[in-house]
């Protein structure tokens, strides 16, 4: 491993392990074009690879991503990942079609994600390190994590637990590796829905009959909780006619 202090400042914890890093990787493919986030000395960018040639990487740390050039002779755009533009690195492959695979920094994981789901031209899948308590709220289908990733994608999983003594330094806290793919095309009502569970959430020891953000027609009785996925798309749907009311009403006023 290269000789340097890791900054706390960025979050950074190198992953050590290779049977996590093999998990990492475990479905990429020769024909795949990869963008790896925060690769840090490089360990899961080795096995990248031995997989597809087809790799750059995001690294905001100058000193490391000198030493990723240079050991790996790769494309490493030195930014902010949550300001980085996809326009360089599509171009570079003459490609729309990515993955994304990173140890992310906790304290900007969800943020991150957020990105990726979003911005167009969007990858289609992803592959993450995260904080386990982070990981558990995507993987949980009550959790408004798990129902705001699902209006973005149709199926997320887990590929595992990455104790935290696999890192150098050494976290506080656990990870797990999820896995998110099958994205969905993005709608009109994509951003509305998404607004829409932000807002049934705020009050998520409640019933539903308690929260005056929305009507909650049959799920009166019931807490955010305890609604599945497909359960807010019926209720969002039958909400419909009040949100976009709202919207005009805001918007007239706003005028």
């Amino acid at each position: 491993m290269i000789d340097i202090n890791p900054k706390k400042s960025l979050g950074q914890n190198f992953l050590k392990d290779k049977n996590i890093i093999k998990k990492i990787v475990s479905n990429v493919s020769k024909d795949d074009y990869v963008l790896e986030v925060g690769p840090g000395t490089g360990q899961i960018t080795k096995e990248i690879l031995k997989k597809t040639k087809n790799l750059a990487a995001v690294e905001v740390d100058k000193e490391l991503s000198m030493f990723l050039e240079k050991k790996y002779s790769i494309t490493v755009y030195k930014e902010d990942i949550l300001k980085f533009k996809l326009e360089p690195f599509l171009e570079q492959f003459h490609t729309k079609k990515y993955v994304v695979i990173g140890s992310l920094p906790y304290y900007i994981s969800k943020n991150i994600i957020s990105k990726f789901l979003k911005t167009e031209p969007r990858p289609t899948d992803m592959t993450f390190i995260v904080q386990k308590e982070v990981a558990d709220k995507y993987l949980y289908e009550g959790n408004l994590l798990h129902n705001t990733l699902k209006i973005y994608a149709n199926e997320i999983k887990s590929l595992g637990l990455v104790q935290k003594t696999k890192f150098y330094p050494i976290p506080k806290v656990e990870s797990k590796i999820i896995h998110i793919y099958n994205l969905k095309k993005i709608t009109k009502d994509s951003s509305k829905f998404e607004a829409f569970l932000k807002k049934a959430y705020m009050f998520p020891r409640k019933t539903l009959k308690n929260n005056k953000n929305i009507e909650s027609f049959e799920y009166s009785s019931k807490r955010p909780e305890e609604l599945s996925y497909t359960d807010w798309q019926s209720l969002f749907f039958k909400n419909k006619n009040y949100i976009n009311s709202s919207l005009i009403k805001s918007k007239t006023v706003h005028i």
